[in-house]
């Protein structure tokens, strides 16, 4: 062979070479730019689950979000058994039906930001607070307004995420009272969090994992983009900024919990909507910075342990948890939760 064919022969090897490291660490480059970015970021979705007779857990009901804050969301367009009740999700990932971009004329918008127990864990979607708040508000006769109250919540959300969902997921324009859910665990991780790429290992090829995609569904049918977040010693999910991922720093704690708040409450400012802080879990203390803020700030606070006992004399002195095991509301909590809410929406829209 001639040494000018050998020469080129090793030249387009080197180039070919070349070109190849060039892509895997451009590749690499950006699976980590979009683990630390808190900006969109472009993500495959899941199909629709349409089970509606297979009960199924969490992880196989949620993929990872666009948005880094917001980090996963239940799946578009599903039913399924989810905690032995049917579940149905609209076009935008939401336990509720569809509704349109723009509010009709003479419409009053509410929306709630929550996790499980807003979602409705464990009760039928119509038994859910806020599906019995739009009706009572609905049935009202000396009311000419029409209500559309739209349930966001999501299991395992924490405060960060659920103001990120009204600000990312929602025209502000269009809306007229936020109803914000407080409980323990909003200083918290939430449930799951997003699995670091492999950016710094240098045995998986990034140009083979692009060419040859893995499944979304991983083990046990959870998104494989995504794992349960750490726990703490005391077996709830981490909560104290030292000890958790870089990139979640500013999501866990009083302080950034407090920080979100704020956010929300200068949204309202800015776009000219009510707030409602509601507190529904009958068997811790409130922190005390989540009912000063509260107070501070002018943001009715709601508590439904001040309220259950009278709900629960006229419910015949039926529990307000699901379970021994279960303390997720059951219809009659959700029942007591749609009546409190009711007579404070009626004082301020």
């Amino acid at each position: 062979m001639k040494r000018e064919t050998i020469f080129k022969l090793i030249s387009i090897g080197l180039g070919i070479s070349i070109t190849l490291l060039v892509v895997e660490f451009g590749l690499r480059y950006l699976a980590y730019a979009n683990y630390h970015s808190l900006d969109e970021i472009g993500v495959d979705k899941r199909d629709p689950v349409n089970d509606p007779q297979t009960e199924k857990t969490l992880g196989e009901i949620i993929q990872l979000s666009t948005n880094n804050k917001i980090i996963y969301e239940l799946i578009p367009n599903s039913t399924y058994q989810f905690k032995n009740v049917e579940v149905k999700t609209n076009s935008r990932g939401f336990r509720d039906k569809e509704y349109p971009a723009k509010k009709a004329k003479n419409t009053k918008r509410i929306i709630g930001l929550g996790d499980s127990i807003m979602f409705g864990w464990g009760v039928e979607e119509e038994e859910c607070y806020l599906s019995q708040l739009e009706k009572m508000l609905n049935e009202e006769e000396n009311d000419e307004s029409d209500y559309e109250v739209i349930n966001t919540g999501v299991p395992g959300y924490n405060s960060v995420m659920e103001i990120a969902v009204l600000e990312n997921k929602m025209d502000l324009n269009q809306v007229d009272l936020v109803i914000i859910n407080f409980i323990e665990n909003d200083f918290d991780l939430p449930n799951f969090i997003r699995k670091k790429p492999p950016y710094d290992n240098f045995k998986q090829s990034f140009i083979r994992k692009q060419l040859f995609p893995e499944s979304l569904d991983g083990w046990r049918g959870i998104d494989s983009r995504l794992h349960e977040a750490p726990f703490d010693t005391s077996g709830y999910y981490e909560k104290d900024p030292e000890d958790v991922p870089d990139i979640y720093k500013d999501m866990v704690g009083e302080k950034n919990y407090l920080m979100a708040m704020q956010k929300l409450k200068d949204l309202s400012e800015q776009h000219n909507f009510q707030l409602i802080l509601l507190s529904n879990s009958l068997y811790k203390p409130r922190p005390k910075a989540v009912t000063d803020f509260a107070k501070n700030s002018n943001i009715p606070y709601l508590d439904v342990r001040e309220s259950w006992w009278d709900c629960k004399v006229e419910f015949n002195n039926k529990p307000y948890k699901i379970s021994d095991v279960d303390w997720h509301p059951n219809r009659y909590g959700h029942e007591c939760n749609a009546r409190i809410l009711y007579k404070k929406v009626k004082e301020i829209l």
